[in-house]
C-alpha cells in the first residue's frame, strides 16, 4: 500500500513540516539515546527509551514525506508507512522495530522484568544505527529540514 493509499483509508493525515518541528524531534531523539546510556537503568526503561528514539527517528522521516499518523495506532501505522518508504531492503529493520514496539508495549503497560539485558542493547545499538541513517536521509533527501 503507497503513502497516499494509507492517507485515502485515514491511517495518514497529510502534515507540513518544519525545519523547527525536525530539530525539535532530534533534540528528543538525543535525548533518549543519552538517557538510555545512563548507567543502573533497568532493561526494560533502556529498552523503552530506546525504541522511543527509534519511533522519533521514523516519525521524522514519515513528517518529511508530508504524513503523520492519525491517532489510532500511531507507533504501528508509522512502522507500516516506513516500509513504503524505505522499501525492501530495509523490510528487516523495520520489522525488527515493530517486534520492538510489540515488547514495548508489554514491558510499558502488562509487566516488568520482560526485556533481557541482551535484547535492550540489541535494540540501543539497532537504534543508533537508525537514527543514524534516518538523518542521513532527511539531510539527502529533505535539506530544508535539517
Amino acid at each position: 500500500m503507497t503513502l497516499e493509499n494509507w492517507y485515502s483509508v485515514g491511517k495518514l493525515k497529510k502534515h507540513q513540516t518544519s525545519k523547527q518541528e525536525i530539530r525539535d524531534i532530534f533534540n528528543l531523539i538525543n535525548r533518549d539515546i543519552q538517557d538510555a546510556s545512563l548507567e543502573n537503568l533497568s532493561a526494560d526503561r533502556k529498552f523503552n527509551i530506546t525504541y522511543n528514539a527509534a519511533f522519533q527517528a521514523g516519525l521524522a522521516l514519515l513528517y518529511c514525506c508530508g504524513y503523520k499518523p492519525a491517532t489510532e495506532s500511531h507507533h504501528y501505522t508509522t512502522w507500516t508507512a516506513l516500509r513504503d518508504i524505505l522499501g525492501k531492503e530495509h523490510i528487516s529493520v523495520i520489522d525488527y522495530l515493530d517486534r520492538s514496539r510489540k515488547k514495548r508495549n508489554i514491558a510499558d503497560y502488562d509487566r516488568a522484568g520482560v526485556v533481557s539485558d541482551k535484547e535492550a542493547e540489541e535494540l540501543f545499538k539497532e537504534t543508533e544505527s537508525f537514527v543514524e541513517f534516518i538523518r542521513d536521509k532527511i539531510k539527502a533527501e529533505f535539506p530544508e529540514y535539517l
